[in-house]
C-alpha cells in the first residue's frame, strides 16, 4: 500500500526563501522524505515584508496586500517542487503552511503570521 503525500512549507525570519518538502506517511511506517524545494524570496517581496515589521501608515492594507504575494509565491514554490518531481496535485492529500511571521512581540503577547 502506498502512503499518503503531504506538503509543508516554511518561510521564516531571514526572509531567505521558502522551503517545501513532500513527504510520505505509511501506516506503521516512519514519515518518508521524498522532495524537497527552495524558491528564493525575491527582493522586492523581502523589503516589503521587512517593512511590515514595524509599525508604518496604512499598513493593514500592505499586510493584505503582501498576504497575496507571498500565498503566489507558495503555490509557485508548491507546483515546482511537483512539476520537479513529476507529481502530479490531485495526489496530494493536504498542504500545511503556518504563514510568514511579520511581526514578533513577546513582551505584548502577540505574534502575527
Amino acid at each position: 500500500m502506498a502512503g499518503a503525500l503531504f506538503i509543508g512549507l516554511m518561510s521564516g525570519t531571514s526572509l531567505d526563501g521558502v522551503d517545501v518538502v513532500l513527504v510520505e506517511f505509511t501506516p506503521s511506517k516512519p514519515p518518508r522524505l521524498v522532495a524537497t524545494h527552495f524558491l528564493a524570496y525575491p527582493s522586492d517581496l523581502r523589503k516589503q515584508v521587512l517593512t511590515l515589521q514595524h509599525p508604518n501608515p496604512n499598513e493593514l492594507e500592505a499586510n493584505c496586500q503582501i498576504s497575496n504575494q507571498l500565498a503566489q509565491l507558495y503555490a509557485s514554490a508548491v507546483n515546482q517542487l511537483l512539476s520537479n518531481n513529476q507529481i502530479a496535485a490531485s495526489e496530494i492529500v493536504a498542504i500545511g503552511c503556518h504563514g510568514q511571521t511579520v511581526r514578533h512581540r513577546p513582551e505584548l503577547g502577540f505574534t502575527l503570521q
